[in-house]
């Protein structure tokens, strides 16, 4: 009757059963087991985290038509900005409201995409080449 009346099992030295173990699980959450694969990858991370690198890439501007070229033309520029962050800078250099940006004159990218993906598939010599306009020159 007294064991109806407790949750816990009177003697757990010698029984051993499924309930007792999850009890266990239960009682202490901080004292949690790590996969053999995993402590080894926590031995091999380091110790400290460090900020990653910026990379930057080469970008050259190519006026097209009566559009004003800027001087210099090439410029450095951090692989994780986006296009917008170019439009913005050619607007402010040239002093127009609109402008339009493409890639080896075959297209316009989208202004959210990174400098650093343009330049991985489409750099020539090392080189993203961006031309510019005032109005739509391609398609």
């Amino acid at each position: 009757m007294s064991a109806l009346l407790h949750s816990e099992p009177e003697d757990s030295s010698g029984n051993s059963s499924p309930n007792s173990d999850s009890n266990q699980e239960f009682e202490s959450p901080t004292e949690e087991k790590v996969p053999l694969s995993t402590s080894i990858m926590f031995q091999r991370a380091p110790k400290s985290i460090q900020p990653a690198k910026v990379t930057k890439v080469a970008i050259r501007f190519l006026a097209i038509g009566s559009t004003p070229a800027i001087q210099p033309s090439a410029f450095n520029i951090a692989e994780t900005q986006t296009v917008a962050t170019l439009l913005s800078f050619l607007k402010k250099k040239l002093r127009i409201k609109t402008i339009h940006i493409y890639v080896l004159n075959s297209f316009q990218p989208t202004p959210d995409e990174k400098i650093g993906q343009l330049h991985a598939m489409f750099a020539t010599t090392g080189v993203l080449n961006f031309s510019y306009c005032e109005s739509v020159a391609f398609g």
